[in-house]
């Protein structure tokens, strides 16, 4: 072979070689290259994703750990916000028709017909009066017009729709209404209709215990008990109404209390009226 012969084959061979190893050297270079740029996507991605706010309490649909409907609320400043299930607590009507049963008129304001008032003979001995009478109660006229001026108190709607979230039975193993606090104050009819009702048995007004309870558990709940919702959470007046609701709210207690005195036969108030009974 003749000398040129051989220095071209060795200059081609070279070449080949060379070129092979400079393609096989690239590869692992843009493998290498593409590995980083997918390892930065991915840290950029799992920066982005630890930046990401955690979701509010209205998206979360849960405000705090004792609310068992896991409604959304938020507790502010100002009191009770709902978000994401709107629970609201409308003014009661305070309307009572007029209605006649087994011939029997009653109107309101004006207590029981005196068809239906107790006599003194209906209480034969001396234990059924003090049980049955002294110890018992009676719509009366202003009964029922303190009945009517505690529905309309605008504070009422206030408190309940700030403050009745926070409410649950004051006790294990209530029952009632109460029991199913605060879903029960939402869903049960607080109006004078819904309240003041007749006895089948006596043919008597007289008022929703249980209804009447409600309220009562709520209110005194809310002014006087610290009742613990969470470990951490402890709920007073202060938490849903502002100082310059208290005196407003202390009047609505006020009230309350005024129509369950008012029923009272044996109250210092009903002493004339309890006098004339025992005189029949």
């Amino acid at each position: 072979m003749k000398p040129i012969q051989k220095y071209i084959i060795l200059t081609i061979g070279l070449s080949l070689f060379l070129l092979l190893g400079y393609i096989a050297i690239q590869n692992p270079s843009i493998s290498q290259s593409d590995r980083e740029v997918k390892n930065t996507n991915s840290n950029i991605d799992s920066q982005t994703n630890t930046q990401k706010p955690s979701p509010s309490l209205s998206e979360s649909g849960n405000a705090w750990g004792g609310n068992p409907f896991k409604i959304g609320t938020t507790i502010t400043g100002e009191g009770i916000k709902f978000e994401s299930l709107r629970l609201e607590f409308k003014k009661p009507s305070t309307e009572w028709k007029t209605r006649t049963l087994s011939g029997i008129t009653y109107v309101f304001g004006e207590g029981n017909p005196k068809e239906v008032m107790p006599k003194r003979s209906d209480y034969p001995t001396s234990s059924d009066l003090m049980v049955d009478y002294f110890d018992g109660s009676l719509v009366r006229p202003r009964t029922e017009q303190l009945l009517k001026e505690f529905l309309s108190n605008p504070m009422l709607v206030k408190v309940i729709n700030q403050c009745g979230l926070l409410t649950r039975p004051r006790l294990p193993g209530m029952t009632g209404l109460e029991a199913q606090l605060p879903y029960s104050l939402y869903t049960t009819d607080l109006s004078m209709e819904g309240i003041l009702t007749i006895d089948p048995r006596t043919g008597r007004k007289d008022y929703n215990g249980d209804k009447m309870n409600l309220l009562f558990a709520v209110l005194s709940q809310i002014r006087y008990y610290e009742h613990e919702r969470t470990t951490d959470n402890v709920v007073t007046l202060l938490d849903c109404l502002s100082q310059d609701d208290i005196p407003a709210f202390d009047f609505l207690m006020t009230q309350y209390k005024a129509i369950m005195t008012s029923t009272f036969n044996s109250a210092l108030e009903n002493s004339s009226e309890t006098s004339a009974f025992m005189s029949q």
